[in-house]
């Protein structure tokens, strides 16, 4: 996947010599366009709204930070890159992914890259929370489910089971489709209601209503509508048999 990017430099020498290295170290980078002044920053960012923005800081028709004040309304991940150490105080108070000094470290630049990448892939988590305290509407219980280009919604009642993969998720519907999260089992655990939604294992957590049948052991196994054999930990065995056999 390709990330596109602009170089905001007066100097040639500096903008050509990161363009290269970002063709040689961090491919999944495309510059469209390479600037050498502030008003045509401006223009460049508007016209071809770049994901990643690398900005020089000091420059004869004004400053980097100059730039980052004028397009504050657009998102992009920006990158400050200049020889001079006194700004990074401020750079980091402009919300820069990062501050690269020049001669640039390529270490440091495939750094500062994977951050803003990250940053680019994840969606911006006040929107999920905002999108989460509205979940409950009359057309019925939906989630947004974070994924690489954005959000994806799905009604609760349509997920079987959500299978924890590192800090990634795979949400398993009702109909055997698949979808990708990039959020933790714990995050779904949380926003989803415990008395329909359980964790019965640390890598799983089922619809309770999808169940049918549960197969003794040392934590046992349930199966699924689908067929699915899920473990049930040890730990989990007894809170999750509460659930149907009420002493």
């Amino acid at each position: 996947m390709k990330y596109t990017a602009i170089i905001i430099d007066d100097e040639l020498n500096g903008s050509e010599s990161l363009s290269l290295l970002l063709q040689i170290y961090c491919p999944q980078i495309e510059v469209v366009s390479i600037v050498d002044n502030v008003d045509d920053a401006v223009s460049m960012i508007l016209a071809k709204k770049p994901e990643i923005v690398f900005s020089d800081i000091e420059m004869p028709s004004g400053s980097g930070f100059e730039v980052v004040e004028r397009t504050k309304h657009f998102q992009y991940q920006l990158i400050f890159t200049t020889a001079h150490e006194n700004h990074a105080i401020k750079a980091i108070r402009s919300q820069a992914i990062d501050y690269l000094l020049k001669p640039i470290c390529i270490e440091d630049l495939i750094k500062a890259v994977n951050s803003a990448i990250e940053k680019i892939d994840s969606p911006q988590q006040e929107e999920i929370d905002s999108i989460q305290k509205q979940k409950k509407t009359p057309a019925g219980n939906k989630i947004a489910i974070p994924c690489s280009d954005g959000l994806i919604f799905v009604e609760a009642d349509k997920i079987a089971r959500i299978e924890a993969d590192s800090n990634y998720t795979h949400i398993i519907m009702n109909d055997g489709s698949k979808v990708t999260a990039c959020k933790t089992l714990k995050d779904f655990e949380t926003q989803l209601d415990p008395e329909i939604f359980f964790r019965v294992h640390h890598t799983h957590m089922v619809n309770l209503l999808k169940i049918e049948k549960y197969i003794k052991g040392d934590g046992g196994f349930v199966v699924l509508g689908d067929g699915a054999l899920v473990p049930v930990s040890r730990a989990q065995k007894q809170p999750f048999l509460s659930k149907f056999v009420k002493s």
